[in-house]
């Protein structure tokens, strides 16, 4: 079993980290709107508590750090999303084929109302299918294959699969409901 990692540990996985975040940004359409040393930052800080020293912040091993950080990069651009959004108007009924989540950074960018609608239909995901909502955190915010989601859940991948697809299924459906309620 791997030790702790510190903050004071963490210089060698940074190069790592800004490759995950500029990963996450490469095919944003408005590179100015979001840089990749902002996302990076702003995911270190929601690794601490607000009342926590750095000196404090720990980590169980180098996966787990890397999933913290995916996790709170993809956090931070769904915020930049909900920021984007509010500065939007009304939103046209929705299709379909007119979501566009296959994309988070570009969606974020041309379309924040669908991601603020996957956050929150995923949250709802949450409460009625958990195991659904665990699958679609690794494949979708994690990028994990369904193999790799497999080994990470202890299930087999003909679960993932069946779990994924059920899921797409839910999401794209109270995604489209919530949108077109506006």
């Amino acid at each position: 079993m791997e030790e702790l990692i510190t903050w004071d540990e963490l210089e060698p996985f940074m190069a790592e980290v800004r490759v995950m975040a500029r990963d996450l940004l490469r095919q944003e359409w408005q590179a100015e709107s979001l840089q990749t040393t902002a996302l990076v930052l702003t995911a270190l800080r929601r690794l601490r508590r607000a009342e926590q020293d750095w000196s404090e912040v720990t980590w169980q091993n180098r996966h787990y750090f890397f999933g913290a950080v995916y996790t709170a990069m993809g956090r931070a651009l769904i915020d930049h999303g909900r920021r984007r959004m509010a500065k939007k108007r009304a939103v046209s009924v929705v299709r379909l084929e007119d979501l566009q989540l296959h994309d988070l950074p570009r969606t974020v960018e041309e379309a924040p109302e669908q991601v603020v609608a996957l956050v929150e239909t995923l949250e709802q995901l949450k409460e009625e299918q958990p195991e659904w909502a665990e699958v679609v955190e690794h494949r979708y915010f994690g990028g994990l294959t369904s193999t790799d989601t497999a080994r990470a859940l202890g299930v087999s991948k003909a679960t993932v699969d069946r779990r994924w697809g059920k899921a797409r299924v839910f999401l794209h459906v109270e995604i489209l409901r919530r949108l077109n309620a506006a």
